[in-house]
């Protein structure tokens, strides 16, 4: 079963990879869902992490989806201000 520091260990790269400013991530559990939430302070950095056309966070969540899949439980992917 995948941890919050599992999760977040495989997150922040791929975010830290877009993103110019720093990244807070909170990750909270829900029964069997994760709830993972990016905290971006900068426009920009918001900008870069959606995408044109939301592309960039669909990818991001197909990604968890299909790994929340591979282990039974729901994982969201919410970008906060």
């Amino acid at each position: 079963m995948l941890t919050e520091k599992d999760l977040e260990r495989l997150v922040a790269p791929l975010i830290d990879h877009l993103i110019d400013h720093s990244l807070e991530i909170d990750i909270i559990m829900q029964g069997s869902s994760l709830i993972i939430g990016i905290y971006l302070e900068d426009e920009g950095d918001r900008a870069k992490v959606i995408g044109r056309g939301g592309k960039v966070i669909n990818a991001l969540r197909t990604y968890f989806t299909a790994l929340g899949g591979k282990h039974k439980m729901a994982i969201l992917l919410e970008v906060l201000e």
